[in-house]
């Protein structure tokens, strides 16, 4: 699954498998999963979700709902690397416009665990790893 290719890239994070918030071909795929750092498994969850949207899919459209519904609901939410892509005119309607990519991470907490990286550095891993996956693994899902 696209998020295992990213999150693979932090060995600092345990996570669960993660699971298809949304799969519309062609307009939209997100999944996620929770993690946690391995030094605080006993703090509360963070969920990490992966967004791919058509450049004509927008927050408000009907097929975002379960998407939009999730950030709406959590407690904090941090968009840690957002970027376009203009490499899926096949694989997305308009792709050839830039289609978006999102990673954000949610929490029901009131902070986010702190983080033992970076975050500079995360957003670069992120952004990289995003690319990676999404050139390799969009087309088999």
């Amino acid at each position: 699954m696209l998020l295992t290719h990213i999150v693979k890239n932090f060995p600092e994070i345990v996570h669960s498998d993660p699971e298809v918030v949304s799969h519309r071909p062609g307009w939209l795929f997100a999944q996620k999963c929770e993690a946690w750092w391995i030094g605080d498994l006993e703090a509360d969850p963070v969920s990490v979700m992966l967004i791919y949207r058509s450049p004509r899919v927008k927050d408000a459209s009907r097929i975002y709902r379960p998407v939009a519904d999730l950030i709406l609901s959590a407690n904090k939410v941090e968009f840690i690397a957002k970027g376009r892509r203009r490499e899926d005119p096949d694989l997305m309607v308009h792709g050839d416009r830039g289609c978006e990519y999102i990673v954000a991470r949610m929490t029901q907490a009131d902070e986010f665990p702190e983080v033992p990286l970076n975050m500079k550095e995360v957003r670069t891993m992120i952004h990289a790893a995003v690319e990676g996956a999404l050139s390799n693994s969009l087309a088999a899902v």
